[in-house]
């Protein structure tokens, strides 16, 4: 899924990356942020004023959504009446209930941000020629990187074998591409069969599974989340299917190197990231050559002395 400018260098980056297995790139692209805030449709004309996407234009295929799909958001009857018991519970004993509103807010953009997704169903099957065809339902974000050999390999071997629905492991850069994050994660692989053959089956649905099989063997999948100059990360923020914490705490984040918090969060919360060499990580030949270019500059240089100042039981 396609939303702001910024990301043109990210799809770039995946096209050259994923060209040698990929025969086809489906990206959606909606006239509603997934909080239900009009944005203009820019893909299509970025895509046709950049001349190095000219080689793969015939296989770029934008599926644009018109409509506002936040208006079909229903609470269910007795959904809503719970949490507004649990609210006033929670602001009663504990003196806040933000956490509890924000993650309801967040129901209602992540079903936005879900049918936005499975709008490219139709598209895909489409183009599908073949019961040996695989979908890698990934954002703009997640690259494969078939440039390591060990790695195409080893996908290849996947779609040779008799497993429908794989997982292929995924590291993750937040806020710069060489600001490595721990967490692991996964993107789901399918063949093209399972999602013909079970019914209502949504792209969606295999992003939150983690039924498949799980390969750990290769960092498959490299993720550069929020690897923007901070004015794109602000106007992402504000189409996030996640309510964005307040500014000041993006920068406070920024300044010791960890995720950001919001006003209600406790210090355990806290992930620390920390700045890598690239080198000792596989990730994209067109990232590895393109590093002093892309980089954000994001993260204050001098993080790992900031923690001790701010943390100073945690770092001594």
């Amino acid at each position: 899924m396609f939303s702001n400018f910024g990301e043109i260098e990210l799809l770039y980056a995946k096209i050259v990356t994923e060209d040698s297995l990929v025969s086809d790139w489906i990206v959606v692209e909606g006239v509603y942020s997934f909080r239900g805030d009009s944005k203009p449709l820019i893909l299509k004309r970025s895509l046709e004023s950049d001349s190095r996407f000219t080689p793969y234009l015939h296989r770029i295929h934008i599926v644009e959504v018109h409509e506002n799909l936040i208006s079909d958001f229903k609470y269910g009857v007795k959904h809503f009446i719970l949490k507004k018991i649990e609210f006033f519970v929670r602001k009663l004993f504990f003196g806040t209930n933000f956490n509890q509103k924000r993650l309801m807010l967040e129901k209602k953009y992540f079903y936005v941000e879900n049918k936005s997704r499975n709008a490219a169903i139709p598209k895909i099957l489409d183009l599908s020629t073949s019961n040996d065809d695989w979908v890698l339902i990934s954002d703009v974000d997640e690259i494969l990187n078939l440039n390591n050999a060990s790695i195409k390999n080893s996908v290849v071997e996947i779609m040779k074998s008799q497993d429908l629905f794989s997982l292929l492991y995924r590291q993750k850069f937040v806020f710069d591409f060489d600001n490595f994050d721990s967490q692991q994660r996964f993107t789901p692989f399918i063949n093209i069969e399972l999602l013909k053959s079970s019914i209502g089956s949504k792209l969606s649905d295999f992003r939150s599974r983690f039924d498949g099989i799980p390969h750990v063997n290769y960092p498959y999948v490299s993720e550069y989340t929020f690897c923007f100059n901070l004015d794109v990360i602000f106007e992402k923020y504000e189409m996030f299917p996640h309510v964005s914490p307040p500014k000041q705490k993006l920068f406070e984040a920024l300044n010791i190197n960890a995720t950001p918090l919001y006003d209600d969060s406790s210090d355990e919360e806290i992930r620390w990231y920390k700045k890598v060499n690239i080198l000792d990580y596989s990730v994209p030949q067109y990232i590895v050559d393109n590093i002093d270019k892309l980089r954000t500059h994001n993260i204050n240089r001098d993080y790992k002395e900031n923690r001790k100042i701010k943390f100073p039981n945690l770092f001594k």
